[in-house]
């Protein structure tokens, strides 16, 4: 037989709220990182060495700097989605509960 299996409606608005922190922690870390990249932008120059620096090897400096940066919004947006849709189940639970116990009154 199987395990019984249990769902808490405030476990997963607990776990939404954490999720909502997590998503909030990676926001502000690429808020600080954005803004200390915008501040050096091109500080390498426009001389060869600078230029090789910025475009050079698999995209140099600037390919990797647009992609860790939408990375990391990709991961603070999934860790949104992970709250909401944590917080959804949980109103989901609700709702199933007082339609099971209303159903008996």
């Amino acid at each position: 037989m199987a395990p019984k299996l249990e769902f808490d409606a405030d476990l997963f608005r607990a776990a939404s709220r954490k999720s909502d922190a997590v998503h909030d922690k990676i926001d502000a870390v690429l808020t600080t990182l954005k803004a200390a990249i915008d501040a050096k932008d091109g500080c390498w120059g426009d001389d060869t060495l600078g230029t090789n620096f910025a475009t050079g090897g698999d995209g140099g400096y600037t390919k990797m700097k647009s992609a860790t940066t939408t990375n990391a919004q990709a991961m603070a947006d999934a860790m949104g989605k992970f709250s909401a849709g944590q917080a959804d189940a949980a109103a989901k639970i609700d709702k199933m509960e007082h339609g099971n116990r209303d159903g008996f009154a």
